[in-house]
């Protein structure tokens, strides 16, 4: 909601050359400059977040295709001649089964996923 109100601010500020004004205690009070450019800085610094977030969330997406396709090279290969970059890739995707591994690929903590 108070991200809907910021957006509304701005688009309303850029489209209207008129006092903005909030709420306080139930009386409108115009907003001051300070506060448009720390608004404005809020939402520079969100969105900042939102791409590295993204840039993250590709990483994260390659990484675990990187381990699907390495966990297929060991379909039909004897356990004993398995490569340590297989073993590596199919211990993920069964710690991954188990629930001990968080949205960032690592390790959980072993009281939230040990039974």
């Amino acid at each position: 909601m108070k991200k809907l109100f910021y957006i509304l601010l701005l688009f309303s500020a850029s489209c209207k050359a008129q006092t903005l004004t909030h709420s306080v205690n139930g009386v409108q009070v115009p907003f001051t400059a300070t506060e448009i450019t720390l608004i404005k800085a809020e939402w520079a610094v969100a969105d900042s977040i939102r791409k590295i977030d993204s840039v993250n969330t590709v990483k994260q997406k390659a990484l675990q295709s990187n381990i699907v396709s390495t966990a297929q090279t060991a379909v039909g290969v004897r356990v004993d001649a398995l490569t340590a970059a297989q073993v590596r890739a199919l211990q993920a995707i069964l710690l991954f089964k188990v629930g001990a591994v968080d949205t960032s690929l690592k390790i959980k903590a072993l009281n939230t996923w040990v039974k």
